[in-house]
């Protein structure tokens, strides 16, 4: 059974994507006063600008955030 490994410069990207969606869902939230409650929602995706990033925000418990674009292999974490 092979084993899939990520390089060092895919880890980076996968970080770079993050590090830009992850502050707009923060923002997104805030504007919307919901910064102490379970959100989930959805925005554009800043990545490829074709799909939406779902998410769920815990701000209810650990303000811990899940996403994911609707287009396969963009962005997608859980924290």
């Amino acid at each position: 059974m092979s084993k899939s490994v990520l390089t060092d410069e895919e880890v980076a990207d996968i970080l770079r994507r993050i590090s830009i969606v992850r502050p707009l869902i923060i923002t997104h939230v805030q504007d919307t006063k919901r910064e102490k409650e379970y959100v989930r929602d959805r925005i554009s995706c800043p990545i490829c600008e074709i799909g939406m990033i779902d998410f769920t925000y815990h701000g209810h418990y650990n303000r811990h955030i899940q996403a994911e674009c609707t287009t396969s292999n963009c962005v997608s974490w859980i924290e």
